[in-house]
């Protein structure tokens, strides 16, 4: 959610509340800087979290077909 917040630049959109009253104060939340650095370490996040998953799901099928292959 951080990467896609970063690549549509949720802190550059003005508050609904800004529009009728101007002199609202907005700051803009860290997690979803509009930088190269932050998009590509919440991708490299989530190539570590496929990757951590895969492992446990291959592990997971191979141990239930083991199971089944001696009934």
């Amino acid at each position: 959610m951080e990467a896609l917040g970063s690549i549509a630049r949720l802190n550059d959109l003005q508050l609904k509340i800004q529009k009728t009253v101007p002199n609202v104060p907005h700051e803009p939340e860290k997690i979803y800087d509009a930088t190269a650095e932050h998009l590509l370490r919440m991708w490299a996040y989530l190539g570590i979290f496929v990757v951590i998953e895969t492992i446990i799901a291959y592990f997971s099928i191979r141990n239930s077909s083991k199971d089944t292959q001696g009934k």
